[in-house]
Order: structure tokens, then sequence, then C-alpha cells
């Protein structure tokens, strides 16, 4: 990009050019092959399916709570509901 990046810790790509210890224009890709490092892959996390519930709304995650606790959240939830309806 032609870019000077003056910033630390910046991650470079094969074919970025650096100035390093005197030495100019070295090929990021060539320098990190003579020192033997190999970069990981990059794996992507597996995304969880969305579970149905009995409206058809899909829910996301909160795989570690049991049935019983949703029943209790949806009742604490339709409670709260009538209340605040009730005050206005």
């Amino acid at each position: 990009n032609d870019v000077v990046e003056t910033r630390r810790s910046k991650k470079l790509f094969p074919g970025d050019t650096v100035t390093f210890g005197g030495a100019t224009n070295l090929d990021v890709a060539a320098e990190v092959k003579k020192k033997g490092y190999v970069y990981k892959p990059k794996v992507k996390k597996v995304k969880p399916l969305p579970r149905v519930d009995a409206e058809g709304n899909l829910e996301f995650g909160g795989r570690y709570r049991s049935e019983e606790w949703r029943a209790e959240r949806k009742l604490k939830k339709e409670e709260r509901k009538k209340k605040n309806q009730g005050s206005k």
C-alpha cells in the first residue's frame, strides 16, 4: 500500500516489505521462510445450529440451560409483562 506503518505488533502479510536492522525492503514471506516459522492455519469455529421453540422462534446459544429453567423464565417473563401492563 506504500503506507509507512509505525505501530508495534502490526500483522504482516506475504508481499509486505519491511526495513529492519539497516536492511531495507525485506520481503516478509521470504524472511519468515528463512527462519523456518510455519503459520498456523486459521480454523473457523463451528457455529451451533439454532433450536426451534414451541412458538417456532429460532433460539441460539444457552445450550447449558435445562428445559425446567427455560419454562420458569418464560413464566416469569409473562408475569412481568402482565404486571407492567397493569401499572400503565
